[in-house]
């Protein structure tokens, strides 16, 4: 009589065990969080002070896959679509300083040219960020690495991660190890721009979709990488001091 209530006993305790593993990660995929830019209706930062604003032809609009996204139409010029979020020194790197940038990116079209998805300080260098190139290629930016093609209308998870202990530049597709280089110095004081680049007669425009922009002051392990993708189900509130329940149970996808 006494076996189902040992049997009872250690279904719970593996269960308290599991709930705390699961509080373990959360925890740790906050880690040196600096930015977390969701993009449901506003160019909001929800783990620091970086908020932004829509410029020219961008607008927040209900994606099938991701719920609300931020949008942006590919216009060439200063009335293309972007999102602009003001330079903050914790948001550049030294080329000795781990970081890391995770974007969901869709691209409506294959631009055929440079297209900035997300890039902090292309204007004033050295900078960093995410680019398709002109043969429509993913680019870790500032002294340029290249891989793979997308294709077009379709959601990818990009990372990319500077790991100055590896001594490597990492850019992982899909939670699949891409490409790869070698550090870079990626300090300069220009805006982060999100939807296009500041820079080249503002010809380096993209037409697609942006979600979950996040970006930390350390390297993510190849482990992490896959949460990173999965913040905003994951992410504490409180981040920001409130509730410690996450972002799942007060935004719905």
């Amino acid at each position: 009589m006494m076996k189902p209530k040992f049997n009872l006993l250690k279904f719970f305790i593996s269960l308290a065990l599991m709930m705390g593993l699961a509080t373990l990660s959360v925890a740790d995929i906050t880690d040196g969080l600096v930015g977390y830019w969701p993009l449901d209706d506003a160019v909001k930062d929800e783990a620091g002070k970086h908020d932004g604003k829509l410029d020219g032809g961008a607008k927040f609009v209900k994606d099938a896959d991701r719920g609300q996204v931020l949008e942006v139409d590919g216009a060439i010029g200063p009335k293309g679509g972007k999102a602009i979020v003001p330079h903050a020194d914790d948001i550049t790197f030294t080329v000795n300083d781990s970081y890391t940038l995770s974007v969901w990116v869709n691209a409506l079209t294959l631009p055929g040219h440079w297209a900035g998805i997300v890039n902090k300080s292309r204007d004033k260098a050295p900078w960093y960020g995410l680019w398709l190139d002109g043969s429509n290629r993913w680019c870790f930016g500032g002294q340029n690495i290249f891989g793979s093609t997308p294709k077009a209308k379709q959601w990818y998870h990009v990372a990319l991660v500077q790991d100055t202990k590896a001594k490597k530049r990492l850019v992982y597709v899909n939670n699949k190890l891409d490409f790869e280089g070698a550090p870079i110095e990626a300090s300069g004081a220009g805006d982060l721009w999100m939807g296009g680049a500041n820079c080249c007669g503002l010809g380096e425009q993209f037409n697609g979709r942006i979600d979950d922009v996040a970006i930390f002051n350390r390297a993510l392990s190849e482990k992490e990488v896959p949460e990173a993708g999965e913040i905003v189900k994951i992410l504490p509130v409180q981040l920001k001091g409130k509730l410690t329940t996450t972002w799942a149970s007060v935004r719905q996808r």
